[in-house]
């Protein structure tokens, strides 16, 4: 690993709202100091659920298979993700099979739950990881999400729940953000 990229790991779900309107996976450094959250549809939170479960033959779904037939002599191809950079409230992100040096983009969300098929590092660039990471110990217990993580729409939701709040600090963070946006 070069010393310009940080290790990171999964570290579990978080929902946003009561109805879990938005759901981010989220990505710690090793000694878990900051984490890094990643918005994400049920669909792929679920798709990693069952993966845990022993009684599904996960064996058999298409990802699985795909990875199996890959496989030469029996080795299993070798993964890495890298987190390159954050633009416009999106990850790039690169999934390299070391078996061959190739290279393709991919959703972060899918190469998290890649991690749940093969065992598979995640690497991201340690300027974008300050950027987009958070203090953990400062945000124990709570879901605390740096306002470029929150689509438009929920950060205009929780503008007016500020302003009925009359938290006025918030407001003014949250509209800070929405000018930068050009909203």
């Amino acid at each position: 690993m070069s010393d310009d990229r940080v290790k990171l790991h999964f570290h579990g779900v978080a929902t946003l709202g009561e109805e879990a309107h938005m759901v981010f996976l989220i990505l710690a450094n090793e000694d878990e100091s900051r984490k890094l959250h990643v918005s994400c549809d049920m669909l792929t939170v679920t798709s990693m659920q069952l993966r845990h479960n022993p009684a599904i033959p996960t064996h058999l779904f298409l990802p699985e298979v795909l990875i199996g037939v890959m496989a030469s002599d029996g080795e299993k191809p070798q993964f890495e993700i890298n987190i390159d950079s954050c633009e416009n409230f999106h990850y790039e992100v690169r999934l390299t099979c070391l078996n061959t040096g190739r290279s393709q983009a991919i959703r972060l969300s899918d190469a998290i739950k890649l991690t749940f098929m093969v065992d598979t590092p995640i690497y991201c660039d340690s300027d974008t990881f300050e950027k987009q990471s958070i203090d953990a110990a400062a945000t124990q217990g709570k879901i605390a999400l740096p306002f470029h993580a929150v689509p438009t729409e929920a950060l205009n939701v929780r503008l007016k729940q500020a302003i009925d709040e009359e938290d006025y600090r918030l407001a003014e963070a949250i509209n800070q953000e929405l000018k930068r946006r050009n909203l």
